[in-house]
């Protein structure tokens, strides 16, 4: 399953990828976003993903923790009107373990899912309209996808003491493909109070691909204490995969009036942000739609944080964040069958106000849900953080600084 995309400033405002960036930003979701890096300072974006999931199935439930890295990007300014990026960034990945007991058969049959598919990209984005109150953008990513992810299943009798299995199934999905995804963005000041901001990603199906599927089954026996594996059948077979999407959302900044407090001033602002997402992928004999829809709200006490900085109480230099977003998943096979996907999100967003850097640091929550339409199948709640940075060098260097003596 393709990844729709992960950011610690992103999650929290419903998984809203595209629709939303800055100067202080780095949106790798978005390729016509470069355009609008701040010149002369250089933006490095990493993060990590923290997920505990809760399966139940049948009245059984089981707890499972995933720590993945999520991306990193760097992104700078080319000229005035044009930007460059690159850096990794997820796929599709593999993270789970469940057990089952199966009463039927005095079976117990653990469930893995390993790997994962990750994507190289290089980007790079021009504004064509440059205007005070409009500018219109254009990008396109050059990307390289390479990984596999393997889902296995081994086996013992419940009479078997000991902990090596009876039977080893694994299925690896290796994909090395070449792809690109063109973005546009339009950006609207209609005043100083209200902005709105247009963009749309469209992703084509994968250029150059190779994609293989290693099936294996093994017997395993115990010979003079070392456990050994007989091959029961092995197989490598080469498939065709089509898949693309289409992504398109909007977000709307209004500049709230200035707050007076005690002895300062505050600037706020408030943006609501929302996308709509939808992709296909046939695999097989299987073709699954995939629809995303998501939700955000931003709010920040105080936008000019370096004139004001030293001014501030804490909560004030904070960003404030929440979202809701729902996805559907559905599959035509030999059964049909739909998956929904749902959640609540919030986060923060806080500033490092280091000689006007840009840099901040950023986490995001997501309560979500995963249910399937048929009642019996397995389910899963979840709860993700996502933690993020970005880094970013100061305006000036303190070692070309020059000091007066007395």
């Amino acid at each position: 399953e393709q990844s729709f995309g992960s950011n610690a400033i992103y999650n929290a405002l419903g998984q809203n990828t595209i629709s939303y960036y800055d100067s202080s930003q780095l949106n790798i979701f978005n390729p016509a976003s470069y355009a609008s890096l701040s010149s002369g300072n250089t933006l490095v974006s990493l993060g990590i993903d923290f997920r505990r999931s809760q399966f139940s199935e049948l009245g059984n439930t089981n707890s499972q923790v995933a720590v993945m890295p999520d991306h990193f990007a760097m992104g700078f300014k080319l000229s005035k009107i044009s930007g460059l990026a690159f850096g990794i960034k997820p796929y599709s990945s593999r993270g789970y373990e469940i057990t089952e007991y199966d009463s039927l058969n005095s079976l117990t049959n653990k469930y893995q899912g390993t790997g994962g598919i990750r994507t190289f990209f290089l980007g790079t984005s021009i504004r064509v309209i440059n205007k005070q109150k409009s500018k219109l953008a254009f990008g396109v990513n050059a990307e390289s996808i390479f990984g596999s992810v393997t889902n296995s299943r081994t086996s013992k009798l419940f009479s078997t003491s000991s902990d090596y299995p009876s039977g080893v199934s694994n299925s690896t999905f290796k994909l090395s493909a070449i792809n690109v995804d063109f973005g546009a963005s339009f950006n609207r000041n209609f005043s100083k109070r209200h902005n709105l901001m247009l963009s749309a990603v469209y992703t084509p199906n994968l250029l150059l691909q190779r994609l293989s599927l290693k099936d294996e089954i093994f017997y395993a026996k115990l010979l003079s204490g070392i456990i050994t594996y007989d091959t029961i059948s092995y197989s490598v077979s080469s498939l065709s995969m089509l898949s693309s999407s289409t992504k398109a959302g909007f977000s709307y900044t209004l500049n709230l009036p200035n707050w007076q407090r005690k002895m300062r001033q505050l600037h706020p602002s408030i943006m609501l942000v929302a996308s709509y997402s939808s992709s296909s992928m046939t695999l097989l004999d299987s073709k699954k739609i995939m629809s995303h829809l998501g939700f955000g709200i931003q709010f920040i006490p105080e936008t000019k944080l370096f004139e004001n900085s030293t001014n501030l109480k804490f909560l004030e230099k904070i960003q404030y964040r929440i979202g809701y977003f729902q996805q559907q998943n559905s599959i035509s096979s030999v059964i049909d069958k739909s998956i929904n996907i749902s959640g609540l999100t919030f986060g923060f967003g806080l500033p490092i106000l280091v000689q006007q850097s840009l840099s901040s640091l950023n986490i995001g929550f997501t309560f979500g849900k995963n249910t399937d339409s048929i009642s019996t199948s397995l389910a899963e709640k979840y709860f993700a953080m996502n933690f993020g940075i970005i880094l970013s060098p100061p305006f000036f260097d303190r070692w070309f600084r020059k000091r007066k003596l007395d």
